[in-house]
């Protein structure tokens, strides 16, 4: 089983300390699951790092501190396209709120249609079902099978209940047992066709409004994930009503590039030719300002000069790529938050090196949740 231990021995380390704490963790069962119990990050390093094939950018480990945050009630996150955002705060996220510290037990997932929803939870259910290591650490996981197709499992040992729906379905009163929704993730609620409908994107914030914000209860966390799809999406709805306070929330947007060309994930595209390839893929102007650049538009846009030209811009200049983003920047009117404890380097290393070391004391005495028999 250590070769499934990989993603921990891939870790960049910034000192021998650091190193040789991981090096523990491999070997010490005990200790691996009392640290991803605690810390979403490291679960999803150690059970879901096949995941990554870059390293993290400073934006992911904010969405992981966003995540742990339990006083964030209303979290809307608006990334560019292949950003990671539904692996780190739709798979990842669920899995760990069920099996970590957080202890959630009824995780609703809604998306657009049907489809999506039963592709989310495949997701879910592959890992379930075919990641040894998480079955050992964090399992048994005796779900009752006969519930896969209708995209709800229950978590029998851990009173845990996990439902896949699609936007159409109400989930008015819906309950686990007397339990209300404690964790909903909204992902992908509207898609490119539906936004250019002004009655159809009236109706799906009406539908949040009305059935999405009051299904759980005061501990319920709700997460709302997407790309920029319209000036008037839902998205952009929450935005404003969070900015504007008549939303208690979190918002944040992630554009692939920031107003000084600077590169928000430099792991993924280390060179600015890899932008390049990336934007000449792209069919036109306006699909790479919008889903990359999370630019907005107003409905009479013009779009006959959208596509690209002879005289096609050149990509920015090689040197604007950055190793840290700075947290000032902003795009649009978003905020491009990259926060001190999220930039690596010597300050996280210490940071999770003094985190380890506290999590050693404890589990000589306890786990954090409760044990299970190997």
């Amino acid at each position: 089983m250590m070769q499934n231990l990989s993603p921990l021995k891939r870790m960049t380390m910034n000192n021998q300390e650091q190193k040789n704490l991981t090096e523990q963790m491999i070997r010490d069962k005990k200790l691996r699951r009392t640290i991803t119990q605690r810390s979403f990050k490291w679960f999803f390093t150690v059970f879901l790092g096949h995941y990554m094939e870059y390293p993290f950018a400073p934006f992911h480990n904010e969405m992981f501190k966003l995540a742990e945050d339990q006083n964030i009630k209303v979290l809307v996150v608006m990334a560019f396209r292949g950003s990671a955002k539904s692996t780190i705060l739709n798979l990842a996220y669920i899995l760990w709120s069920i099996l970590g510290i957080q202890q959630k037990k009824f995780v609703v997932i809604i998306s657009k249609n049907q489809q999506m929803a039963k592709n989310h939870f495949m997701n879910l259910r592959y890992e379930l079902e075919n990641n040894d290591l998480l079955r050992s650490d964090l399992g048994p996981f005796r779900e009752t099978h006969d519930e896969w197709g209708s995209y709800f499992l229950d978590i029998p040992h851990l009173k845990a209940k996990v439902i896949a729906v699609s936007s159409t379905t109400s989930i008015r009163g819906i309950k686990h047992g007397t339990m209300r929704p404690d964790l909903i993730i909204c992902d992908d609620i509207e898609d490119s066709l539906s936004v250019m409908d002004e009655h159809a994107r009236d109706t799906v914030y009406a539908w949040f409004c009305s059935e999405i914000l009051p299904a759980g209860d005061q501990g319920t966390k709700i997460v709302a994930l997407g790309n920029l799809l319209g000036y008037d999406s839902l998205l952009v709805k929450l935005r404003n009503d969070i900015l504007k306070g008549r939303l208690a929330g979190v918002f944040k947007a992630y554009p692939l590039m920031d107003d000084r060309d600077y590169v928000l994930w430099p792991g993924k595209f280390s060179s600015i030719e890899k932008i390049h390839q990336l934007k000449q893929s792209m069919p036109g102007r306006y699909i790479w300002l919008q889903e990359y650049m999370l630019e907005t538009f107003k409905d009479d846009t013009d779009y006959t000069d959208m596509f690209w030209g002879d005289d096609m811009r050149p990509p920015p200049e090689a040197n604007k790529i950055p190793a840290i983003i700075d947290p000032s920047l902003n795009i649009n009117d978003y905020v491009i938050s990259a926060p001190i404890f999220s930039q690596g380097g010597m300050a996280e290393a210490w940071q999770y090196t003094a985190y380890i070391k506290s999590l050693i004391k404890e589990v000589n005495t306890t786990n954090p949740i409760e044990e299970k028999s190997d």
